[in-house]
């Protein structure tokens, strides 16, 4: 493409030049994710240059420019059904691994917020658990924002499997992680990547499921809510996608409710066997 300036770059060129690229071998296009990605890139270059005005603030110039395909998934995501559920997790039947593939489909929070949970963050008193923070490459990230500030609830059948874990750990103290590793001495959890290489996905294979992740059981959780007849906004809620920002200014907050009713229907599914 050569040598521009940020003012000659033009969405056209950009455009045809991210059409035009050749993959490392140079033999095939890039993949339209790929191309998204340097885009996206691109994007936000412009948005800094505005913001430290060497450009006047205006539309960025990326935004004009769309790559087909970029945000579309190439494989449908593996959905699991309560029979195969209930045959995994009697394949996966060592501790901490166990009760984590059971709290992660039951609630649908992703494995970065699943190792980095605290006994702290629960209240058990009103059955409800606050996500608060993230590990990702093994660094804690706090995710904790107006749309986490409501509790998920915690179905009682839930809260028992938890105790029971609690009962079981060396680690039980309200600081401590939920999955801590004593390997680690306390000090940090397991890490979702090696319990999913080493026991989840191996269990699974073996159970005849074929190689299951962590996304998996987020994925099932959603589509599980989905197949009860859940409203869409309780899903939203229950998922905490970053559209329910719209659902929580149309609704409200009052749904704590039907989020428990939705999620207790996951659980009794989930602990059917």
């Amino acid at each position: 493409m050569g040598e521009f300036s940020l003012t000659q770059v033009k969405p056209l060129a950009v455009r045809d030049w991210l059409k035009a690229i050749l993959d490392k071998k140079g033999k095939r296009p890039l993949a339209s994710k790929t191309r998204g990605h340097i885009k996206g890139i691109m994007h936000r270059i412009f948005d800094c240059a505005m913001l430290w005005e060497y450009l006047p603030p205006d539309r960025n110039p990326m935004s004009l420019v769309r790559i087909e395909g970029s945000s579309k998934r190439r494989r449908k995501p593996r959905i699991l059904t309560p029979e195969e559920f209930a045959i995994l997790i009697a394949s996966v039947d060592r501790e901490p691994c166990h009760t984590m593939v059971i709290l992660a489909l039951c609630t649908g929070v992703r494995c970065s917020e699943l190792v980095a949970l605290k006994w702290s963050d629960f209240d058990w008193q009103n059955l409800s658990v606050y996500i608060r923070r993230a590990i990702v490459s093994g660094r804690v990230d706090d995710v904790k924002t107006e749309y986490s500030e409501a509790p998920l609830p915690l179905d009682r059948a839930l809260a028992e499997v938890i105790f029971e874990w609690r009962r079981k750990t060396a680690f039980s103290a309200d600081s401590d992680f939920l999955f801590a590793s004593p390997f680690m001495a306390g000090e940090k959890p397991y890490t979702p990547w090696n319990m999913q290489h080493n026991q989840l996905s191996p269990a699974a294979v073996q159970a005849g499921l074929g190689p299951i992740g962590w996304h998996t059981l987020r994925h099932t959780y959603r589509a599980w809510l989905g197949d009860n007849g859940e409203p869409l906004t309780v899903q939203k809620e229950l998922m905490r996608h970053a559209s329910i920002q719209t659902t929580l200014n149309t609704y409200g907050g009052g749904m704590m409710e039907s989020m428990r009713e939705a999620h207790g229907r996951v659980v009794k599914q989930a602990m059917a066997r």
